[in-house]
């Protein structure tokens, strides 16, 4: 094992450490987890960031319009990628009986926003409650599309369908064609100064 990849393994050991525990300390809560599905070794670049940023962005808003309340957020860099972690309303606050229905309209929204943005593809937005993890299939939903293919992303990635360099070539063209992605760091900062 590459001390690159042992180093990834132990980010995402730390992660589901620290979800775990976010569990417990809210047991009763919606967490939602806001991970990148960046391929192959290299997780973190110059513009993962901004990504991760349009991934919370969306998310936040769709919170918001839904009336659901962020109780605590945290977001940060590992060698597994850039991550945020948002714990949600606890059901005990939401109407009874319809908390089931607030935890599938939260999954809903997770899926509208990987499936519908234009760089959702690059997105991975999971919803636990309780010590489980709310899956797709729960809700008759299909599984991820691959990003290159109309197959399911979970078997082409397990079968290795697409090479590293295809799928980097792609994600590049999604992040080259979305305005909100800034490539040139110089200007990204006068344009974000001049704001305020």
């Amino acid at each position: 094992m590459t001390e690159k990849l042992a180093q990834i393994l132990a980010a995402r050991e730390q992660r589901m450490l620290r979800l775990r525990q976010a569990l417990l300390d809210y047991p009763d809560a919606y967490l939602v987890s806001v991970k990148l599905n960046i391929p192959g070794p290299e997780k973190v670049s110059v513009l993962t960031p901004q990504l991760l940023q349009v991934a919370i962005t969306c998310l936040e808003q769709r919170l918001n319009l839904a009336g659901i309340d962020i109780i605590h957020s945290e977001q940060q860099t590992t060698a597994a990628g850039e991550e945020a972690l948002y714990i949600l309303t606890p059901e005990s606050e939401a109407e009874d009986p319809f908390h089931r229905r607030l935890r599938q309209k939260i999954k809903l929204m997770l899926v509208e926003i990987e499936d519908s943005d234009p760089l959702g593809r690059l997105f991975d937005l999971d919803l636990w409650q309780g010590d489980s993890q709310v899956k797709r299939s729960e809700l008759g939903l299909p599984p991820r599309r691959c990003l290159l293919c109309e197959q399911a992303a979970v078997i082409c990635a397990r079968e290795q369908r697409h090479s590293l360099s295809e799928l980097k070539q792609s994600i590049d063209l999604l992040l080259q064609n979305d305005p909100r992605i800034c490539h040139n760091q110089e200007s990204c900062k006068t344009t974000n100064g001049a704001g305020g």
